[in-house]
């Protein structure tokens, strides 16, 4: 269904613009809100990688710094000394407590370490759990799973890990050290334990709107800003993003927006761990509420305002149409294109001027046709008048006939008969198309008139093939031309011969008149005033079937006389000589057109 072709012109304008208005903007407000919100998410993630590239820095040196502690202690003295050590008892004792002294001041000393581990070939059967420093044989290492990390390495950072400190359990980020001897053999293994307070307090000092992690080579999670339990989600996310920065070698920071949240991820150089931010997605779509918001109250507004600028520019529209229609509603009961207005410029008014002119050719038409009908009653009661004429001329030609019988003029009764011969094929019930042959007989009678009066001086010929003679051709063509032959052009002689000939060339059918009698006059040429009514209505009559097809013209004989040559299309019905039905109309509607243009 066409909506276009069912609904009126008003309602579908209006609902349509104002449909185009609602979608331009919902369309606007989206784009709006989108470009938005990406630029902030754009903006806000190059602010967080350079952010996140200053606390890499700071948190990678403290790292250091804790490596560098090891260094130091595996270089202290009373470490050395219990390295170099072979006596037991109480000289063993008294280094190892010396050696717990020295390291425990160094626990105290140092922000956020909790103990610290020492991994010896001798090692005492026991350690103070109240004391920081824990010593452990080297048989013990082998069974720790984390002992791995330190393996074919001097130094790594082993991961969080749970160790009994007096009578509870901590979390704590260790860092182990291979310490060898001059021979290049492991002889211990320091491994230092920080607090994971210390780094989610660190973290969460450097979190703002965001969540900072810290992941370890096995993209556990050692450290977060929220200190809130992960959901399974996030933590998909982030064990993502930290095994992607870990197997991108040389790359260190990658950005990607992971569900409902905005991820920038760096890695630390000095432990291979991974440090992630994590931003809610709303976060930045806050403000993109509060612009989309906004935008929507403009457009609001915008639209009730649209809805009214709508309606009236559809009613300024819809008025002039509206307006017509009304007029060609009430016709023809009412003529009201008069009333319709007269200052449009536009299309409007071509619309306008258009259906006026219209109904003024309509009225012409009418008042035509009215007239036609009119003059075609009088025709038909002037023609059942005339039948009347017909018989009475056939009783008067008749008795006329028997008078000359009676009085023994075989002459008068033979001219009598001709003529009524000639007068029934003339009127031929009302026909104005008559075949060749009755054409032709029609002729034949009137040349015999001719001959009585003119007797032997007199002689015709008609060669037409009988082909031709079931052709049609219009009534009264031939005589009003031999006529003409026998009235001028005999009229200085006593006599004279014409004769007639019919021939088919290509698709026209051609008739030849010729006489030898004195021809056309020069004068007479000139002024284009040969032959009288009979003629120039034979010429009409052929303008009128044939137009341009067919052609009649006279010129003057080389050995004497006048040659009247008649072409026209051939005729194989009397449908050939049907006039175009409605002709007025067509006339009218031209002349309508050219007043347009």
């Amino acid at each position: 269904m066409n909506i276009f072709k069912k609904y009126k012109i008003r309602h579908i304008f209006f609902l349509s613009f104002f449909a185009f208005m609602i979608i331009v903007f919902i369309i606007i407000t989206l784009i709006a809100y989108r470009i938005t919100v990406s630029e902030m998410v754009d903006s806000a993630t190059d602010y967080q990688k350079e952010n996140l590239l200053l606390m890499n820095e700071d948190l990678n040196e403290t790292l250091k710094n804790y490596e560098e502690l090891s260094i130091q202690l595996s270089r202290q003295n009373s470490f050395r000394e219990v390295l170099r050590n072979n006596e037991e008892g109480y000289s063993e004792r008294r280094l190892l407590n010396s050696l717990s002294q020295d390291f425990s001041n160094t626990v105290y000393s140092v922000a956020g370490m909790q103990s610290i581990e020492i991994f010896l070939d001798k090692a005492p059967m026991s350690s103070d759990i109240q004391s920081p420093v824990r010593f452990y044989s080297m048989d013990h290492l082998q069974e720790k799973e984390w002992s791995r990390h330190l393996k074919n390495t001097t130094t790594s950072w082993i991961g969080v890990r749970e160790v009994l400190h007096q009578t509870r359990v901590d979390e704590v980020i260790s860092f182990g050290r291979n310490v060898y001897s001059t021979k290049g053999d492991l002889v211990a293994v320091l491994v230092l334990n920080v607090h994971t307070d210390m780094m989610d307090e660190w973290l969460s000092s450097k979190a703002m709107r965001s969540n900072l992690y810290v992941l370890d080579l096995n993209q556990h999670v050692i450290s977060s800003s929220s200190g809130a339990p992960l959901d399974q989600e996030l933590r998909q996310i982030l064990q993502g993003q930290a095994q992607s920065i870990q197997e991108q070698k040389g790359v260190h920071f990658n950005i990607n927006q992971e569900s409902n949240y905005v991820i920038v991820a760096s890695s630390i150089a000095a432990s291979n761990w991974t440090l992630i931010e994590a931003t809610p997605y709303n976060e930045f779509t806050s403000s993109g509420k509060l612009i989309a918001a906004t935008l929507t109250l403009v457009g609001l507004i915008s639209i009730i305002l649209a809805f009214f600028g709508t309606w009236f520019l559809t009613n300024r529209f819809t008025k002039p149409i509206d307006q017509l229609t009304h007029v060609i509603d009430l016709y023809p009961k009412s003529d009201l294109s008069s009333s319709l207005p007269k200052d449009y410029e536009n299309e409007f008014g071509q619309l306008f001027k258009g259906y006026s002119q219209l109904i003024y050719r309509s009225n012409l038409l009418y008042d035509s046709l009215i007239e036609q009908n009119k003059r075609q009653r009088e025709a038909e009661i002037k023609a059942l008048q005339a039948n009347i004429n017909p018989h009475f001329l056939y009783n008067t030609l008749d008795q006329l006939n028997w008078d000359a019988i009676e009085q023994d003029n075989i002459e008068m009764s033979r001219m009598l008969e001709l003529l009524g011969k000639m007068l029934r094929i003339g009127l031929s019930n009302g026909e104005s198309i008559l075949s060749i042959r009755d054409e032709l007989t029609y002729l034949e009678y009137y040349l015999k008139l001719q001959k009585i009066k003119m007797g032997d001086s007199f002689s015709y010929s008609i060669e037409v093939p009988e082909e031709i003679k079931n052709l049609y051709i219009p009534k009264l063509t031939f005589q009003p031309f031999v006529e003409n032959s026998i009235i001028h052009g005999f009229h200085q002689q006593m006599g004279g011969v014409i004769t007639v000939k019919a021939s088919i060339e290509d698709e026209d059918l051609v008739f030849i008149i010729e006489d030898n009698g004195s021809g056309i006059q020069k004068s007479t040429s000139k002024n284009n005033q040969y032959g009288g009514y009979g003629m120039k209505n034979v010429r009409e009559r052929f303008d009128v079937y044939f137009g341009r097809e067919a052609s009649i013209s006279v010129a003057n004989r080389r050995h004497g006389g006048a040659a009247v040559f008649i072409r026209y299309p051939l005729a194989h019905s009397k449908e050939r000589f049907q006039l175009e039905e409605a002709m007025k109309p067509t006339i009218l509607f031209e002349e309508w057109n050219q007043d347009k243009s």
